[in-house]
């Protein structure tokens, strides 16, 4: 049976196409950062260690792991500082004419940025 906080956890729902932390109102279709990179969604780490950090950075540590994974949260890009990312160069692409860079989360990267806590909201998306 759960407990009174995690009963208020679990009534809300939580959307894979927008960003989890509670102030933020990121997705793949906002506009770019600063830096002119898109805003890009990441699903929780598959290491339960470094999953189980960001679920306590971003308090949602009533709501159980395998719940946060079937539901597909997921961290946008502005909580992560350029440094937790890879920059590799892909063979030549067709569909975007050449040769891009693309950067990938380093394994442990930890949301830290932008971040409001405590909790001051939390976003209500239907399933």
């Amino acid at each position: 049976m759960l407990d009174a906080v995690e009963a208020e956890a679990h009534s809300f729902a939580f959307s894979p196409r927008r960003c989890c932390a509670s102030t933020c109102d990121g997705t793949a279709l906002s506009p770019p950062g600063p830096d002119g990179a898109p805003v890009r969604l990441h699903p929780f780490p598959r290491d339960d260690a470094t999953a189980l950090r960001w679920r306590s950075i971003l308090e949602l540590t009533p709501v159980p792991l395998e719940e946060i994974r079937r539901r597909g949260l997921k961290v946008c890009s502005r909580h992560f500082d350029p440094a937790d990312y890879t920059q590799s160069r892909p063979a030549p692409v067709a569909v975007r004419g050449g040769n891009s860079v693309t950067s990938r989360l380093k394994q442990g990267a930890i949301p830290l940025l932008e971040l409001v806590l405590p909790r001051l909201t939390r976003i209500i998306v239907n399933n």
